[in-house]
């Protein structure tokens, strides 16, 4: 019986997709299942999959669906060998389609937020099984190792910067009527909280005149501008509201803040394996969101899972199930009084040393890892049963 699960990594910023994998992979070794990673880079990843093919693998899977498009003589790897295969997307579609649509039955789209699945539905259409897949959050072990009191870095802000102003300079270089579908689409954003992009942007081109049905690839082109754009914004706007304050500042790309005067100290990135040991020395974590409002991002629960507060703008899923939490630390990044906001809280002198337990809760609870491997293991019983279903193809 197939008993091999493999997970397939690539490349990606500090490294975050192997780390995350070999961690959540880790905990399911046993068990009747034998867990692996393979890394595309390396040119022996072929040699290191032969013997789990010859042994049976259970099924496999890819962050940002890695490993989904492998083939064998043109045809897709997974149906040659009937494994089933799911990729596990958080980024939104629009921004690499062809991911989304690969030619093989075998393969299913996994989505965390429900923005993907319903744009899956409503425009990309893939004939592949689509499904929501919950959050899967690692414990941290270095959670205890100090206490929160006792920690020595106050506020964190982990993130890769991006110029709003030089990503939207580029558009200069687009055609009249839709640099302004960009522009009107983008400064409508800048008003609202941070949510789904697709509605304004279809919203904008409608009172444009354009129907961009027929031509998808134009309407994915400029929803990966506004949604960077909107992105950059945001975190650029959060860095901006702490550089007063001595925030570790995290990551690169932040050369067009780091000159300003200011007590913020701005850091290099780092490798994804330092996080789990960085968040437990941190009090505040700060996070800005992506554009979705469906769900939490990783960085909000891993934060939880470190025993952190953690301040976030605020999406619609946080205002209504993170409220009662009294570590989460919710802002509305658009607000005239962010700044003071963010001051408030780096002043604050209250310990939490006692109030840390419902936000741990809440990620053993509603994120088990063991919940993300279970829908896995479920969805790939669908494929492999799939071929029962043949005499109601049309």
């Amino acid at each position: 019986m197939a008993s091999h699960v493999v997970a397939f990594v690539g490349v990606n910023a500090n490294d975050q997709h192997a780390v995350e994998s070999k961690n959540f992979m880790r905990g399911f070794e046993g068990d009747g299942i034998s867990c692996h990673t393979l890394d595309l880079k390396d040119a022996e990843f072929t040699s290191q999959l032969q013997p789990l093919i010859e042994d049976g693998i259970l099924f496999g899977w890819g962050p940002a669906g890695f490993g989904a498009g492998l083939n064998l003589n043109e045809v897709s790897f997974w149906d040659s060998f009937n494994i089933p295969f799911i990729s596990v997307h958080a980024d939104p579609p629009f921004s690499n389609p062809k991911n989304h649509h690969i030619p093989a039955r075998n393969v299913v789209n996994g989505y965390h937020y429900q923005e993907g699945l319903d744009f899956q539905r409503d425009w990309i259409r893939s004939p592949q099984i689509s499904a929501r897949l919950p959050m899967g959050i690692v414990p941290i072990p270095e959670r205890d190792a100090l206490a929160w009191s006792k920690r020595p870095r106050r506020m964190v802000f982990v993130k890769t910067g991006n110029d709003p102003v030089a990503w939207r300079a580029r558009w200069a270089e687009w055609p009249v009527k839709l640099r302004r579908v960009l522009e009107d689409a983008s400064d409508a954003l800048a008003k609202q909280k941070t949510g789904d992009i697709v509605p304004m942007t279809l919203e904008c081109l409608e009172a444009s005149g354009l129907n961009l049905q027929g031509r998808k690839d134009i309407l994915f082109a400029a929803l990966h501008e506004i949604d960077h754009y909107i992105r950059a914004l945001r975190a650029t706007t959060m860095v901006l509201a702490v550089r007063n304050l001595a925030v570790d500042i995290i990551g690169d790309g932040w050369g067009h803040v780091s000159h300003l005067e200011g007590r913020a100290r701005f850091w290099p990135s780092v490798n994804s394996s330092v996080l789990n040991s960085l968040y437990p020395e941190t009090q505040y974590l700060v996070n800005s969101n992506p554009n979705f409002s469906s769900g939490l991002h990783e960085r909000v629960l891993r934060g939880f899972a470190a025993k952190c507060c953690v301040v976030s703008d605020n999406n619609a899923f946080s205002r209504t199930h993170l409220s009662h939490l009294p570590t989460y630390k919710g802002v509305e990044w658009n607000d005239d009084d962010l700044a003071d906001r963010m001051a408030a809280l780096y002043s604050d002198p209250s310990d939490y040393d006692d109030q840390l337990q419902p936000a741990l809760d809440y990620v053993d609870v509603n994120n088990d890892p063991a919940s993300l491997m279970t829908t896995l293991i479920e969805l790939a019983e669908i494929v492999r049963r799939s071929g029962s279903f043949k005499g109601f193809v049309f």
